[in-house]
């Protein structure tokens, strides 16, 4: 009875047999891929969703995904590095030490130069970046709509300049380059101008302490957010 098999037959009956095997790799590939492009759509939908908050957690963890989920893909991990050296080299806040306030107010102009171009900069590293994604995934959007195409209140901005400026500033203070200022009171020898004296340094001893809890983590920062009309 073998022998009536021809090699055909056989061919056949191992096809048969293997196909729920090979049914099933050829899903689990289907699925892997499925996973992979999923993990990237979900990176670049984030990017795109905070690209105009730069500091929330949310960007920053998705950038770093880039090197893990885009690997092989040389075109994103290039843009990525590009932006990320960008990051690494921001200009530095100059510090005033022992320094007059005409040299102070130089540096200083120099320095809102130096940081507005590196931040013209940054958006343009960030749109090629998200551009460069784009493709990969089939997303069609041009560099300027993803600079320009941006819904962000200005209450988010303003928060964020403030405590940039409250952190600097406090570093200054505690690394002492920067000093309160201290009215003195002489003309009236008073017991009412000598209270007034005495409470105005209290509070600014206060404000010291205050300042260095913040600094330490040890006091949060307070903020409030008023709803635009």
């Amino acid at each position: 009875m073998l022998s009536n098999f021809s090699f055909s037959d056989l061919l056949m009956i191992i096809a048969v047999l293997s196909a729920p095997l090979v049914a099933v790799q050829v899903e689990r590939f289907l699925e892997k891929k499925r996973n992979k492009r999923e993990r990237k759509l979900n990176i670049f939908k984030t990017l795109m969703a905070t690209r105009g908050r730069n500091l929330d957690p949310r960007h920053v963890e998705a950038l770093n995904m880039i090197d893990l989920e885009f690997d092989g893909d040389r075109d994103v991990t290039d843009a990525w590095k590009s932006y990320l050296d960008h990051l690494l080299n921001v200009p530095k806040y100059p510090t005033s030490e022992g320094k007059s306030e005409e040299v102070k107010k130089s540096e200083k102009a120099l320095y809102d130069s130096q940081i507005s171009t590196w931040g013209d900069q940054k958006e343009n590293h960030l749109a090629e970046l998200l551009h460069t994604m784009g493709k990969r995934l089939d997303y069609s959007f041009d560099k300027t709509h993803i600079k320009r195409s941006i819904y962000s209140p200005q209450g988010h901005a303003d928060i964020e300049n403030e405590q940039q400026l409250l952190r600097r500033a406090s570093i200054e203070l505690l690394m002492g380059r920067l000093s309160l200022p201290v009215k003195t009171i002489t003309s009236d020898p008073s017991e009412d101008a000598l209270n007034r004296q005495r409470e105005e340094q209290e509070e600014q001893k206060l404000i010291r302490e205050l300042l260095i809890k913040h600094y330490q983590g040890k006091i949060p920062t307070t903020v409030k957010i008023v709803k635009e009309q």
